[in-house]
């Protein structure tokens, strides 16, 4: 969440191997850690729809980065819906030419400046001991922050 004090982390282990790319391979298997994290999808979507519904409010954003992140949470809840509305929301900045694509939420497209100015502030935070760049959880912190700190730069 973007105090930090809800955290949902889980592996899908069911998942078709086949398809992992030769990146997914080498950036991101590596830190999967299935015995303690792992669980088949059903599992997963069940787990996810009630941490969901355990969140404070009326209402929840869900942010991703990545087309893949946004397909499994858009699989999941169709899975397991929870009790509360999900609004979802996809970031994909591409760090080389500075592009940032918003898509899904018109109340977050209007913070785009923020977002642009997020690629410098994730660079710095992924640069920090212990952020394993490529893992989800980490991945996910590291975007909170960025827009958290860009939005409250923004502001001032």
């Amino acid at each position: 969440t973007e105090r930090g004090d809800h955290q949902f982390y889980q592996e899908v282990t069911d998942y078709r191997t086949y398809l992992r790319s030769a990146f997914v391979d080498q950036h991101v298997i590596p830190f999967l850690d299935n015995q303690q994290f792992g669980n088949p999808k059903k599992v997963v979507a069940e787990n996810w729809a009630a941490w969901i519904d355990q969140l404070p409010g009326e209402r929840v954003t869900i942010i991703v980065d990545y087309v893949g992140d946004s397909e499994l949470v858009h699989e999941l809840h169709r899975m397991q819906q929870p009790t509360k509305p999900v609004d979802f929301f996809m970031y994909n900045s591409y760090l080389g030419n500075r592009r940032v694509e918003l898509t899904g939420s018109d109340k977050l497209t209007d913070h785009l400046d923020c977002w642009n100015d997020c690629v410098d502030i994730m660079e710095r935070l992924f640069n920090s001991p212990g952020v394993r760049r490529h893992h989800a959880l980490d991945d996910a912190k590291v975007n909170r922050d960025a827009f958290i700190e860009s939005l409250t730069n923004s502001i001032k």
